[in-house]
């Protein structure tokens, strides 16, 4: 992490705060009871801090639950799972880690293995409320036409799209897919991707000049995505 953050970023680590509320070892994993709950209060109010401020946040997390992942979504994080392999993991915890840690490695793989990523017609889109509405818009669009998520030119060729891959069909209306609609435009893919529910459409590179590939805004200036350091299967977010 710290290779990878410029100079004036501020980097949020549960460790490091434990460490250092305790005076250990910058490299200790084994925290108190008391140490640990003071160390998240002093992170989250750190948190909420860098928040307010014009400025990048890398912020170390292990595992957070759906309600943190989404509260980091709500303010444009931009998530990066850093996992170097179940085998890595599970030695680093024997060797390295407090007690429990491998029992918590071994839980966060079953559960990624037990829920595989589905794909668009397990999702429910079908060949007849999907596919076909998306060539006939194909053959409708202009090519080079602008994005409505982004503002960069579409390309039937995917390899002149901004992120390498095909066109997706996309519903103006945010929960057509649930009420049966049939999309009614394209997007990117990473577009579409991004816009998710609908719930970001105000935020959109579009309207605020940002490059489809950098994290969504929380307000103007936010920054491009960087790149952090391996680390055992935790998840590192940076806003700004």
């Amino acid at each position: 992490m710290r290779e990878h953050a410029a100079e004036g970023d501020i980097i949020i680590d549960l460790d490091h705060i434990a460490n250092a509320l305790a005076g250990k070892p910058i490299d200790n994993h084994d925290h108190t009871g008391d140490v640990l709950a003071i160390a998240k209060a002093a992170r989250q109010a750190a948190i909420d801090t860098a928040l307010t401020r014009e400025v990048t946040i890398w912020l170390i997390h292990t595992n957070p639950s759906p309600k943190q992942r989404a509260e980091y979504e709500k303010h444009g994080a931009e998530f990066h799972t850093i996992d170097p392999g179940k085998k890595t993991v599970m030695a680093r915890c024997k060797a390295e880690r407090p007690h429990g840690s491998a029992i918590a490695a071994a839980k966060w793989y079953d559960e990624r293995k037990a829920k595989p990523k589905k794909n668009a017609r397990e999702r429910g889109y079908t060949h007849h409320d999907h596919d076909i509405p998306r060539k006939r818009l194909l053959l409708a669009m202009r090519d080079g036409e602008p994005c409505w998520w982004c503002g960069l030119p579409m390309h039937k060729d995917k390899r002149r799209n901004w992120d390498g891959q095909a066109l997706a069909a996309d519903h103006s209306h945010a929960h057509g897919a649930r009420k049966g609609e049939q999309p009614d435009r394209l997007l990117h893919s990473r577009c579409n991707s991004q816009r998710q529910d609908g719930r970001y459409d105000d935020r959109r590179p579009a309207l605020t000049g940002k490059h489809p590939s950098e994290p969504l805004a929380t307000q103007a200036g936010a920054q491009a995505p960087q790149r952090s350091q391996q680390n055992d299967n935790a998840t590192a977010f940076v806003w700004k």
